[in-house]
């Protein structure tokens, strides 16, 4: 985590001095935010004892209708990315929509972690991770999405690359690996 988070903390980034790709920071933000996630679990269960359940289990629907709307929105705020006629534009279309997708994909954990409060019953957390975990998956800055993304901007316009200008560094060159 430590080398995705360096250059963004310093401001090299903004300056076109950084060795990262906007590829690799938007991996590193990725994993923090699923990690973080996950971690909460191992607090869940240090303090499972102070919860008394209540008979609230239908905030279960709360999780899942949430999960539906997220899952039926991503697709749409994928197809933003198509309507960028230069690398550079669908660069910052990309990033706006990865960071959309991911603030989405998330709240349906969050709603988990609520209906932990709500109910006292522990297991709503798992169920809202896992699904939320469903729509990272879809919204993860990994080869397969990218890929996804690119047959449908060659489509379009097939001479735009957004691999390309994701590898690509501020500065314009490519990261020295």
């Amino acid at each position: 985590m430590i080398p995705f988070s360096w250059p963004v903390r310093r401001g090299s980034i903004r300056r076109g001095l950084s060795r990262y790709s906007a590829l690799d920071v938007m991996r590193g933000i990725f994993l923090g935010v699923v990690s973080a996630l996950v971690f909460i679990i191992i607090v869940l269960f240090a303090i499972k004892d102070q919860f008394e359940p209540r008979d609230r289990t239908w905030f279960v629907a709360v999780i899942a209708l949430d999960a539906a709307l997220v899952l039926s929105r991503l697709p749409v705020l994928e197809r933003r990315v198509l309507s960028a006629e230069a690398e550079a534009r669908q660069v910052t279309i990309y990033r706006a929509v990865f960071f959309i997708g991911v603030g989405l994909s998330e709240s349906i954990a969050l709603w988990g972690f609520v209906g932990v409060w709500i109910t006292g019953r522990i297991w709503m957390y798992p169920v809202g991770l896992a699904l939320s975990l469903v729509a990272f998956a879809r919204m993860a800055p990994s080869r397969r999405n990218i890929d996804r993304l690119q047959r449908q901007i060659d489509e379009i316009h097939p001479d735009l690359s957004l691999g390309r200008a994701l590898t690509s560094t501020p500065g314009g060159s490519r990261p020295a690996r």
